[in-house]
């Protein structure tokens, strides 16, 4: 259940590893989650080096697994990085060190970027962005062409038994199962929690991140089209490029 990258992705991997596996997918209702947002970053730099191993095999198949790669756009990024910079800001193992020079060449910038007392700009190439909606409805498709039978249903329920889930309730209608996979991202609490699973308080964390998107005129696009990222006292607005996506740590 769930009708994001992981429900969409682990129902599509099943079903090519298991064809005559019977697959029921329940996607929900809701079209407002973050796997369908317009696009998301692919990027493998992270603290914890078992998420980097996963990280790494993602990229892979985004770069050469059909329908996935067909969504991939490889675009680098460049962080600023200093003394102050926060605990987010990290370099890979590939990161170079480029000069203000450079950068402005690869983005075409008309001015040099504003750089504080000790700060350097990194260079990694091993990132890209995908058109994650567009990917996530491949990807559905794709299973569903393979014999993944999609519901829109939501799963209210999961049905246990002694500690053992045995399938899920949606609709009134409720579907036992030999396997039951949750992807649920953050409606996993409650659907536990209406399910009568305990599991420990600090279990789960949910996050969210705000993001919004607004049309410009041609004369406002002209007038910032050249800035790779844009700082204003409500945010950060970001320019994402073929070429490279700039990112700075305020």
């Amino acid at each position: 259940m769930g009708g994001g990258c992981f429900g969409a992705s682990t129902a599509l991997a099943l079903k090519r590893e298991w064809p005559d596996a019977r697959i029921i997918w329940f996607e929900g209702s809701a079209t407002r989650t973050a796997s369908k947002d317009i696009n998301k970053i692919i990027r493998t730099t992270y603290p914890d080096k078992d998420y980097v191993a996963f990280a790494e095999q993602a990229m892979r198949m985004w770069e050469e697994v059909v329908p996935y790669r067909n969504y991939f756009h490889r675009t680098s990024w460049v962080q600023v990085i200093g003394e102050n910079s926060e605990g987010r800001i990290m370099k890979g193992p590939k990161d170079r060190l480029i000069s203000t020079h450079e950068l402005v060449h690869i983005v075409g910038s008309h001015e040099n970027p504003k750089l504080g007392i000790g700060e350097e700009l990194w260079l990694n190439e091993n990132i890209g962005n995908v058109d994650s909606a567009l990917a996530v409805e491949a990807v559905a498709e794709e299973a569903s062409k393979l014999g993944v039978r999609r519901e829109m249903k939501n799963v209210t329920r999961l049905v246990v038994n002694e500690g053992i889930c045995l399938g899920v309730e949606a609709d009134n209608c409720r579907i036992i199962a030999g396997t039951t996979i949750i992807a649920a991202g953050p409606w996993t609490p409650g659907l536990l929690q209406s399910s009568r699973v305990e599991v420990p308080t600090e279990f789960f964390t949910v996050a969210g991140v705000g993001v919004a998107t607004m049309p410009l005129y041609k004369a406002e696009f002209r007038e910032l089209e050249s800035m790779p990222i844009l700082v204003t006292e409500s945010g950060m607005l970001y320019f994402i490029y073929e070429i490279l996506l700039y990112l700075i740590d305020i």
